[in-house]
C-alpha cells in the first residue's frame, strides 16, 4: 500500500513544475492572459526566426486568430513575450487554446536577452489555417496592446495596427472581452 504522503509529494511535484511559455497573439496582453491562467511572471520579450505572425487560424467563433506560422525563411520574425507557466497553467492553456482542435503544442527555441531558451507556444494546425478569415477588433486590440506593453519594435507594432478586422456581431462577447482590456488601461 502507497502512503498518502507519497501521493501529496507526487501531486506537488506535478504543481510545481514550470514551462517558459512564448506568448504572441491575444496572450501577449497581460491582463488577457491573467483572466485566462491567473498570475505568471514575465521573463520579458523575445524574438523566434523562422516564423511569422498571422492571422488566420479558424477560431471556433468563426474569425481569425494568430498563428505562429512557420516559414523557413530566416528574414521572418515573430516577436512574442515568455512568460513561466505552472503544469496546472498550462492545462489550463491547453483547454483554452483548443489543443487537437485547432491548435497544437510545439516546444522551439527563441532569442531572450541574447540567449536560446527553450520554449513552448501554440501553433494553428495546418487543417484550421484560412486565409480569408479576419480577426474581430476586440480580439486585434489583445494583440496590439500586448505587443505596445511589451514594448516590442515600433515596425512589428505597425504591421499589426495595419491588420483588418471586423467586429463581432456577438455584443455581449465584445463587451466582456472590451473590458479584460479596459482593466489595464484605466
Amino acid at each position: 500500500m502507497v502512503s498518502p504522503c507519497v501521493y501529496e509529494l507526487a501531486r506537488n511535484i506535478n504543481v510545481s513544475k514550470t514551462f517558459f511559455y512564448f506568448a504572441y497573439g491575444s496572450n501577449l496582453c497581460r491582463p488577457r492572459l491573467q483572466a485566462r491562467i491567473g498570475s505568471s511572471p514575465v521573463l520579458g520579450a523575445a524574438q523566434l526566426r523562422k516564423h511569422r505572425l498571422a492571422f488566420h487560424k479558424n477560431g471556433q467563433d468563426g474569425s481569425a486568430k494568430c498563428d505562429a506560422f512557420h516559414t523557413d525563411d530566416k528574414n521572418d520574425l515573430l516577436w512574442g513575450a515568455v512568460y513561466e507557466v505552472t503544469s496546472r497553467q498550462k492545462e489550463t492553456l491547453d483547454i483554452v487554446e483548443g489543443v487537437g482542435n485547432g491548435y497544437e503544442v510545439k516546444t522551439v527555441e527563441v532569442e531572450l536577452q541574447k540567449k536560446a531558451i527553450e520554449i513552448i507556444l501554440y501553433a494553428a494546425q495546418e487543417d484550421h489555417i484560412d486565409n480569408d478569415l479576419l480577426p474581430f477588433d476586440w480580439y486585434h486590440a489583445f494583440v496590439l496592446h500586448g505587443a505596445r506593453s511589451h514594448n516590442l519594435p515600433a515596425d512589428y507594432v505597425d504591421a499589426i495596427q495595419q491588420v483588418s478586422v471586423q467586429s463581432d456581431r456577438d455584443r455581449r462577447r465584445a463587451a466582456e472581452n472590451k473590458q479584460i482590456l479596459a482593466i489595464d488601461s484605466g
